[in-house]
């Protein structure tokens, strides 16, 4: 007996040891985090017929006219009258200062941030935000339906839930349907829309003005060395083409009869071909040959000089006292900053922002220059504010800042002493809110009523010039500040945007003939004159210091330009028939005549009702090899639709080793850190020997895990920082030994193991261009602690710090990055972790004790080929990476007599990678080979080894 105990013991030890090791982290990794609001918002909700919508109780009257705008254009959204559409949660929101809104799956909902209005370059702020918004995320759900009525698409949602149906409808259909379909939606059936604004195609006009028509795959998927339209852009010309030619009808029957096919592989390219004959590439040309560019080319010199011919956009032009005009740089290889175009034409640098709120204008005067940027909440993520900041030009520093608030444009006076700034308020009003530029104290607020304010700037030092839209109808008034008046100057249904004033004139820009032009007014006289006009069309007026000329944008083919014109000389006077006194109310072209606004009841929201909201189950994972199935998971994931509160529960089944264990895993999101906990129940089997018999012995192991997070985030300026603070507490019991074939009794003096493990990250990143393989600065420091408690059977400590550190290279593209690791552990009694996986390609042979790493790598983009074979594979980058990095590894053999050892190891070598998309799917893979040299080994011998990688993991 006492033989068989110790057999036992020396065999059974170390599986137990490497239980304790791995099951919990397998079992039970974390959930991730997710984009939450603060706990004390308090949620209510409208329901009627078709829709309940979700809001904070201060949105109340705009949550009723949504409901109310929804019922009345259901129909005018639908594919038929008659097609019923599950109800989903409609959650606005109000304190997100981003232009936004999606329609997901996992839950199904739709969120929508009512109160961020637009004033972007194409004149969304013209339209009415909550329409176009509710109109083209509700399509989404329509389309959301369509797959979901297919009979294999609804068993899959049947066997497996929503995430797995959601993920089949959406590769079946192309990119382009799903926001080229909303897009026309929100443009065919209504006077509004973004079809309907020339500046929404002017990339795509702009590539073909040299007569080349990019590939289609660089055209839907993006390019790192072509600037190409967004897939809103590619989808409503290929859609809107589609039910044009062939009828919405044909263009109906495509979509069900590819949804219908959705276990088919290119089932939407097959029903394309069948219906109108043509395939993707072939509709990608007619619908390009749909658009108009001009025949000849401006004549007119930029007075910027571009030392390089990369794309690149000089927007906002804005005259100093001295000459020179500021402007704001932003393109594929470049970042976003603000400079200055001097007389000779020469650009400088002046600052780099953060993250730009843009409202399509740059005000500066004094030596002083505002903008508006984004400020997350460190926490939740769906909090984001609209701030001030204010630029001294000379020190180049920045010299006052608003904080927490909610602005989306902002102006300095002339004096350089007074900002207005335009509020979107979290009740769902705005209000004109007057600072003085020293400290942004706020000085007066004027609620503003009657309408959608925008592009609100100062016309002279007591007053405004701006926007205001009332069901459609633009008014272009003037504000007298000291009277608190407002005045039109005239009323008009076409979209206008940017208007700037000198003296008796005012510039703005308006749609000419199809072509967004500069229009100006003379007060007075009341006489409208255009501007001379640009290939593509001009944006962005501004007048110079005296006046006598106008400083404008216009596209080329390497991106937007600044002109300069004398005025009188290049004004041509036109009648504006756009001007009405009566104009009609723009919305959609046939509302039904029985709908009218009813006032639904709002009703508080309890949320722990709403936490448990099931997204998949049945086969939740699998795991496989090329020897075939490993494992397999079965069970229920949910998830509610705040995303406070998601856990997931079932039976985890090891086809290899035939065994089985139950799971359950939680997180709650809901306060300021983050709840986790996990739990994992098996039965678990070996084999021991004595005297020559073997006996097969059984146990039972319970794996628990709790762990308190709070991950914070920054956009502070032109950093990224992020951090996160974890403890963890876990502990493994194994229990009910036996051996039932074996006479006699089984017994262990190891059973229970328990530590801490506390998570220290913080990152501070460089924002990089498009272009760039890596920041260009950067600073990654870890700390990792682990520490068994004294109630352990088992006794160990492990410490972990890294830093990561990152360089500019050579060119702009390149990445010098450097890397230090040190790592401690006990290795008398129980091991955290046996392997290093810092050296590229090295496998230490032993368990270590202390550990201490380099390494250095140099990183750089070799091509961009643009090349594709079909709709398989897509290749926009080849980048290469050359490094070497070792260290010094002190431990000890894990096999008898256990002797301790030295290794110096050093790895060098190099990375091939392929930045590329599959199947037409916009998802980049970061797909490679490694190679690499390991030398200084303790055997004597140099190993060359290869590894496919998928980002940056090893297959």
């Amino acid at each position: 007996m006492k033989n068989f105990l110790i057999q036992f013991q020396k065999t059974f030890s170390p599986i137990l040891l490497g239980l304790f090791l791995f099951s919990p982290y397998a079992l039970c990794g974390q959930f991730q985090k997710t984009e939450t609001t603060p706990p004390n918002l308090k949620w209510h909700y409208k329901k009627s017929e078709n829709f309940k919508v979700l809001f904070p109780k201060n949105l109340d009257s705009i949550a009723n006219y949504t409901i109310n705008y929804l019922e009345n254009n259901i129909n005018n959204i639908k594919t038929k009258s008659d097609f019923k559409i599950r109800t989903s949660p409609i959650i606005l929101h109000n304190y997100n200062a981003i232009s936004n809104g999606f329609v997901t799956s996992a839950p199904r909902r739709s969120e929508l941030f009512i109160t961020a209005t637009p004033e972007t370059s194409h004149f969304l702020h013209n339209n009415n935000w909550i329409d176009l918004l509710s109109t083209h995320e509700y399509r989404h759900l329509v389309q959301k339906e369509i797959a979901f009525r297919k009979p294999f698409n609804k068993m899959v949602y049947v066997l497996f839930g929503e995430l797995a149906f959601s993920s089949i409808s959406r590769a079946t259909m192309p990119l382009w349907y799903w926001e080229g379909d909303a897009v026309d939606i929100e443009t065919r059936n209504s006077t509004f829309g973004r079809g309907r604004i020339p500046y929404f195609n002017l990339i795509s006009r702009n590539n073909l003005i040299d007569g080349k028509k990019i590939k289609l795959n660089t055209q839907l998927l993006g390019s790192f060395k072509t600037k190409t339209p967004n897939i809103y852009e590619n989808g409503y010309l290929m859609v809107k083409y589609l039910k044009d030619t062939f009828g919405i009808e044909t263009f109906n029957k495509i979509v069900n009869k590819a949804q219908s096919q959705s276990m088919l592989p290119l089932s939407f390219s097959r029903a394309l071909k069948k219906e109108t004959n043509l395939n993707f590439k072939s509709l990608y040309l007619k619908s390009l040959n749909t658009l108009t560019v001009p025949s000849t080319k401006t004549t007119t010199k930029p007075i910027n000089k571009r030392k390089k011919n990369n794309y690149a956009n000089y927007l906002y032009p804005k005259e100093t006292d001295d000459g020179s005009v500021f402007f704001l740089k932003q393109g594929l290889g470049n970042f976003q900053y603000f400079g200055k175009i001097n007389k000779d034409g020469s650009t400088s640098n002046v600052f780099m922002p953060g993250l730009i709120n843009n409202h399509g204008k740059i005000s500066s005067t004094k030596n002083k220059l505002v903008w508006l940027e984004f400020d997350k909440d460190p926490r939740w993520d769906k909090r984001v504010y609209s701030i001030i900041k204010i630029l001294d030009t000379k020190e180049k520093k920045i010299i006052s800042k608003s904080k927490k608030t909610h602005f989306s444009s902002v102006d300095i006076s002339k004096n350089g002493e007074k900002l207005v700034a335009l509020s979107n308020n979290p009740n769902g009003t705005q209000s004109l809110v007057f600072l003085n530029v020293e400290g942004c104290v706020k000085t007066n607020e004027i609620n503003l009523k009657n309408g959608v304010y925008s592009n609100v700037r100062f016309s002279e030092e007591n007053k405004l010039i701006g926007i205001k839209n009332n069901n459609g109808i633009k008014h272009l008034f003037i504000y007298s500040i000291n009277e608190n008046e407002f005045e039109t100057l005239f009323k008009t249904n076409q979209n206008i945007g940017q208007p700037t004033q000198y003296g008796d004139l005012i510039a703005f820009n308006s749609n000419v003939d199809g072509v967004d032009e500069i229009i100006l007014y003379e007060i007075k006289n009341k006489k409208t004159f255009v501007l001379k006009k640009g290939g593509l069309g001009n944006y962005y007026p501004s007048f110079s210091v005296d006046g006598d000329f106008i400083l404008f944008n216009s596209m080329t083919p390497k991106g937007f330009d600044v002109f300069k014109l004398k005025i009188k000389e290049n004004i041509k006077e036109i009648n504006f028939a756009s001007f009405c006194v009566g104009c009609l109310v723009v919305g959609f072209k046939q509302k039904e005549k029985n709908k009218t606004s009813f006032q639904y009841e709002s009703k508080k929201l309890e949320k722990p009702f709403t936490l448990i909201r099931p997204i998949s189950w049945g086969i939740t994972d699998f795991n496989s090899s090329s020897k075939g199935l490993d494992d397999m998971s079965f069970g229920v994931t949910s998830k509610d639709i705040f995303g406070s509160l998601q856990f997931n529960g079932g039976y985890k089944y090891n086809f290899r080793d035939k065994k089985g264990e139950k799971f359950f895993r939680l997180s709650y999101q809901g306060l300021y850190p983050i709840f986790d906990f996990n739990l994992g129940l098996k039965n678990e089997t070996s084999q021991i020997s004595n005297n020559d018999n073997l006996y097969d012995v059984f146990w039972k192991e319970k794996d628990m895990t709790f762990g308190i997070r709070v991950p914070l985030s920054f956009t502070k300026s032109k950093y990224f920082t992020n951090f996160l603070t974890s403890i963890e507490y876990s502990n493994s019991k194994v229990s009910d030994f036996r051996a039932p074939t074996f006479n006699g009794t089984v017994s262990i003096t190891k059973d229970f193991m328990g530590h801490y493990d506390v998570f220290v990250y913080y990152s501070r990143l460089h924002k990089k261009t498009k272009r760039q393989v890596s920041s260009p600065w950067g600073q990654i420091i870890l700390f990792e602690s682990k520490k068994t408690i004294s109630s352990s059977d088992f006794s160990g400590m492990y410490f972990r710090s890294d830093v990561y550190l990152n360089f500019p290279g050579i060119n702009t593209t390149h990445s010098l990055r450097t890397k230090f690791r040190y790592e401690n552990q006990d290795n008398n009694d129980y091991m955290f972790h046996e392997k290093i996986n810092f050296i590229h390609g090295y496998q230490n042979n032993g368990v270590f004790k202390n550990f201490y790493g380099w390494g250095v790598e140099y990183e750089l983009p070799i091509v961009y080929p643009d090349i594709s074979v079909g709709p398989l594979i897509n290749i926009q980058r080849i980048r290469y990476t050359s490094f070497v990095n070792g260290g010094q590894i002190n431990g000890k053999k894990n096999t008898f007599p256990y002797i301790p050892f030295r290794e110096n190891p050093v790895s060098f070598g190099g990375e091939i990678k392929f930045d590329i998309n599959l199947f037409r799917q916009d998802t980049l893979f970061d797909l490679g080979l490694r190679w690499s040299y390991i030398t200084s080994l303790l055997t004597g011998k140099d190993d060359l080894v290869f590894e496919l990688m998928l980002g940056s993991i090893g297959l």
